[in-house]
């Protein structure tokens, strides 16, 4: 009870941080916060957790930014998926696994994204530009989001 009673609060904050930096910086430009959230659950809860969180952070986004409905969803759920296979494999408390994985499932959301954007003629398709600089922000502030999960749920004995 105390693992999604933590994990619900996070993600409501999460959610609330990423609507206020949406405001702040200009032309999409912004840390994709949720999926860092969705790599930690990966790494350090495990795969069934990270499924399942991915998959509700997902919703909750395709519900708050009201684009083509079920996107986000399936990014979520699909880096969820890949990058909880890692668990217990790799040395998750190390910087540099945490940075490696951080940028490679930045770059494959995007990929996913424009993949999926261009089967469903989307027009919403980021320019790469764009992605590159919210590739850097989502890697150096999610790498600070990582600890500060990595405090609050070692603090609260949900990870080892």
């Amino acid at each position: 009870m105390k693992k999604i009673l933590i994990s619900l609060i996070t993600i409501v904050i999460i959610l609330i941080l990423d609507l206020l930096f949406f405001k702040l910086f200009p032309f999409f430009i912004r840390p994709n916060l949720a999926l860092v959230y969705t790599v930690f659950l990966a790494l350090f809860m495990g795969h069934i957790d990270a499924i399942i969180y991915s998959f509700l952070m997902g919703l909750f986004l395709d519900f708050i930014y009201l684009n083509f409905f079920g996107m986000n969803t399936l990014l979520f759920l699909t880096i969820g998926y890949i990058v909880g296979w890692l668990n217990k494999r790799v040395n998750e408390t190390h910087k540099k696994i945490q940075i490696i994985v951080l940028f490679f499932s930045s770059l494959l959301y995007f990929l996913l994204y424009t993949f999926f954007s261009f089967i469903f003629s989307l027009t919403a398709v980021k320019t790469p530009p764009l992605f590159f600089s919210n590739l850097i922000f989502t890697v150096l502030f999610g790498y600070l989001q990582i600890k500060v999960l990595i405090f609050i749920y070692s603090k609260n004995n949900l990870i080892t």
